[in-house]
């Protein structure tokens, strides 16, 4: 039988029972802290990741360029020009769907640069609306640059372009009461960028010699 230490020491007592108790306490708070701290970080990975996707995979694919003018009209170089760009566009591939007002598309072609183009209206019915109204004569405030949306193929009038769906984007070259008409030979460059998305760029050279009022296939 192995012989008794006699240097072996063991305390008791309400203040040792206190101790142990408020050592417990001490790591369970400590637990518990640790735990919300972990959730909390992971939620918020989980939202960035989220977030993230979401802003890479939301796009527009443009299908189609269609330049429109006026048979009968005549600018400075004595011939018709383009005044009106309609951009045939659907959802990317991976994409999430995008509301109209969400849509920001911006032009430049030389020294012309027009920002912040938005969403005016959706023209459902009177086609004619899309290919005679401007800035000037829709009654737009201050002539601030718009385009209009013209559905091509739409499940859902909703003023959002989801899955499957094609839209124009009709867009009068003009801002601030002023056009600006694209002549031929002309470099030209169309963004579209959708809010908290990825943009899209078009960068085309428009026909040197423009007879026809739509001038097509510049995709």
């Amino acid at each position: 039988m192995p012989a008794i230490s006699m240097n072996n020491r063991a305390q008791i007592g309400i203040g040792t029972l206190i101790v142990f108790i408020a050592m417990v306490m001490v790591a369970a708070i400590t637990a518990g802290v640790l735990l919300k701290t972990t959730g909390t970080l992971q939620s918020k990975a989980r939202s960035t990741g989220e977030e993230a996707t979401k802003e890479v995979s939301t796009n527009v694919k443009i299908v189609d360029l269609t330049g429109y003018a006026y048979a009968n009209e005549t600018w400075n170089n004595g011939g018709p020009n383009i005044t009106k760009l309609i951009i045939l566009v659907t959802l990317a591939p991976g994409s999430s769907e995008i509301r109209y007002d969400d849509i920001i598309l911006n032009y430049y072609s030389g020294d012309v640069y027009i920002s912040g183009i938005r969403h005016n209206a959706t023209i459902t019915n009177d086609l004619s609306l899309a290919e005679n109204s401007t800035n000037s004569s829709s009654g737009i405030a201050n002539g601030v640059a718009d385009f209009y949306v013209v559905p091509v193929f739409e499940q859902n009038h909703n003023n959002v372009l989801e899955k499957g769906e094609y839209v124009e984007l009709h867009f009068w070259i003009e801002a601030n009461n002023r056009a600006y008409p694209l002549e031929g030979n002309k470099e030209f460059t169309i963004t579209i960028l959708p809010v908290g998305g990825t943009m899209s760029e078009i960068t085309r050279v428009s026909p040197s010699g423009i007879r026809s009022i739509f001038v097509r296939n510049w995709v």
